[in-house]
Formats: structure tokens, sequence, C-alpha cells
């Protein structure tokens, strides 16, 4: 009987010492493997990285868009097409925002005709409406964007057929 208990003990000793070998060698192992899988990581980013070529090709040829524009969908497209290249899989697009309406500008100039002529450079404030051709009218200048409400107050129903130049009015003196 005591014979089977001192071969009992043995095994079950000798069985936790494996297990804890094994444990700790799982462990290394796995630490290993962990680590290597990281510095292919760091060396594929490091080494082979297209992030700021692709971040150019985003910001300087797509530029800036709005949800919804044609801009918009060509760089969307564009990204969609790199990411499955690169092996990407099940790229697909989602609708968010069903309400979006782009709006995109193809061409735009600004000038003063009287008392002189000068070439003013703007752009029109996003989803302004088209014109059809040329525009002139009287011009309402608003310094800064918080002023705008207090411009609709005052011009209610009589902003038609003005400009509405938005910035610090030119001076003679800053000229």
């Amino acid at each position: 009987m005591n014979s089977i208990n001192t071969n009992s003990v043995k095994f079950k000793s000798n069985l936790l010492i494996f297990l804890f070998f094994g444990i700790i060698i799982n462990g290394y192992s796995q630490q290993t493997t962990a680590e290597n899988l990281l510095a292919k990581m760091r060396n594929e980013g490091f080494q082979n990285s297209r992030a700021m070529e692709m971040l150019s090709e985003l910001t300087d040829v797509y530029g800036p868009r709005l949800n919804g524009s044609r801009e918009y969908f060509a760089a969307a497209n564009w990204i969609s097409n790199e990411m499955k290249d690169i092996g990407i899989q099940n790229v697909h697009f989602e609708k968010y925002c069903p309400q979006c309406r782009g709006w995109s500008i193809t061409s735009f100039n600004l000038e003063m005709t009287a008392p002189n002529y000068m070439h003013i450079s703007g752009y029109p404030l996003v989803y302004t409406k088209s014109s059809n051709g040329k525009v002139s009218g009287e011009l309402v200048h608003v310094e800064s964007y918080e002023d705008m409400d207090e411009v609709k107050n005052q011009f209610a129903g009589n902003l038609e057929g003005k400009v509405i130049l938005l910035g610090k009015e030119p001076s003679r003196e800053s000229l």
C-alpha cells in the first residue's frame, strides 16, 4: 500500500513538473512567434510602406471633397481599388447618409469692375446655387462668419441681387 502511494505521489509530481515546463516552453514559443510577427510587421511598414504615397494621392489628386459629390465618389473608388490591390478582402461601400447631397465647383471667377478693375481671389460658400452666367450687384461686406446671422437679420428679404463678401474689407492702407 505504501509503494502505491509513493508511486502515485511520484507520478503526480512528475506530471506537475512536466506540465510546468510545458507551459513555460509553450509561453516562450508563443512569445517568440509574436515577437517575430511584430518584427515582420515593423519591417514591412518601414521598408515597403506606401502610406505616404497613398496619402499624397488622396489629398493632392483628389483633394477636399464633400459627401455625395463626384469628387467623393472618385476618391472612394480609388481607395477601394487600392485596398483590393494590396489584398484586403470584402471591400465594399456602406450607405450611411442617404440624405447627403453633393456639391461641386467647376469654375468660379470674381472680379470688381468699378470704380477700377480688380480680380478678387475667393470661393463661393459650399452649397451655393449655380448662377446663370455673370452676376453683378451691390456689395455687402461681412467681416467674419460669426456676423452672418446679423447680416441675415439686417437684410432679411433684401439680399436678392447683392454680392456678399466674407473677410476683412481691403483698405488703402493695406494695399
